[in-house]
């Protein structure tokens, strides 16, 4: 467990960075964080941290903007639904992204599949569920504070997600928590 919030945080991190300079990354997902050795230390055993890589689709933003995607959307199983719908890339939509990635790294691959949403063709597919407004199912072994920043961070209006500081503070909080 710790491992994942250590590594939620990197991305966090990285990522709040990139949006204090205006940029979208557009393609948030696991095959894009790359793990770059560093030394163990008590703070944080693991032997490796996380960084964002694939900046291809990334987008710079005048302050406070939307960038509006003609051409391709990324990864679908990652896209927010406000990309799916309406090509709209914002700051909001990464957030929307690390909230898949986070769940993934808590080891579920199948949330969409047990998940009935009416309109969708294929309960397994995660692009048509979430343009739909459906969310995968969060795992019940994940703790409850992680379970709720996958709920704020997949909510369903853009502005109700937090920022990567938020979340990042948010993960802070559970590590410390996980280690008392």
């Amino acid at each position: 467990q710790e491992a994942i919030l250590l590594c939620g945080m990197d991305v966090a991190a990285g990522m709040g960075y990139l949006h204090h300079l205006e940029i979208v990354h557009a393609d948030l997902k696991p095959a894009n964080i790359l793990l770059m050795s560093a030394p163990k230390t008590p703070e944080d055993p693991r032997g490796f941290i996380c960084k964002i890589a694939d900046f291809g689709m990334a987008r710079l933003l005048a302050t406070g903007t939307t960038h509006t995607v003609t051409d391709s959307l990324g990864s679908l199983a990652y896209v927010a639904p406000e990309v799916l719908q309406r090509g709209e890339v914002t700051k909001a939509a990464d957030v929307y992204s690390f909230a898949m990635l986070l769940l993934e790294m808590w080891g579920s691959s199948e949330s969409y599949a047990a998940n009935n949403h009416q309109g969708v063709s294929h309960p397994a597919d995660p692009p048509r569920i979430s343009f739909c407004g459906g969310r995968p199912r969060v795992p019940e072994d994940a703790p409850a504070e992680y379970r709720q920043l996958l709920h704020d961070c997949w909510a369903e209006r853009p502005a109700q997600r937090p920022t990567f500081e938020a979340a990042h503070a948010n993960l802070t909080l559970m590590l410390a928590a996980a280690r008392a």
